[in-house]
């Protein structure tokens, strides 16, 4: 790994700026790549240690980003 991997705040942090983006891209750019499992897991435990309960990853995916995300869904023709 060339980055190092993100815990604690800073993960919850990296982790639902990237949220919209997806679980794969959120974990590559928390520092861990490709290993979804330990994202999850590292993510849960930053959780805790907070007082925060993350069930899922879509928990960090707020309102605005939602909403952002529905308007910038397009309709094309065929």
């Amino acid at each position: 790994m060339g980055k190092s991997t993100l815990t604690g705040t800073e993960l919850i942090d990296c982790a639902k700026a990237n949220a919209i983006l997806g679980i794969a891209v959120a974990a590559c750019n928390c520092g861990y790549e490709e290993d979804i499992d330990r994202f999850l897991e590292a993510l849960k435990n930053a959780g805790k240690e907070m007082g925060v309960k993350i069930e899922q990853f879509e928990d960090l995916i707020t309102e605005k980003q939602r909403n952002l995300k529905v308007r910038s869904t397009r309709i094309l023709p065929h």
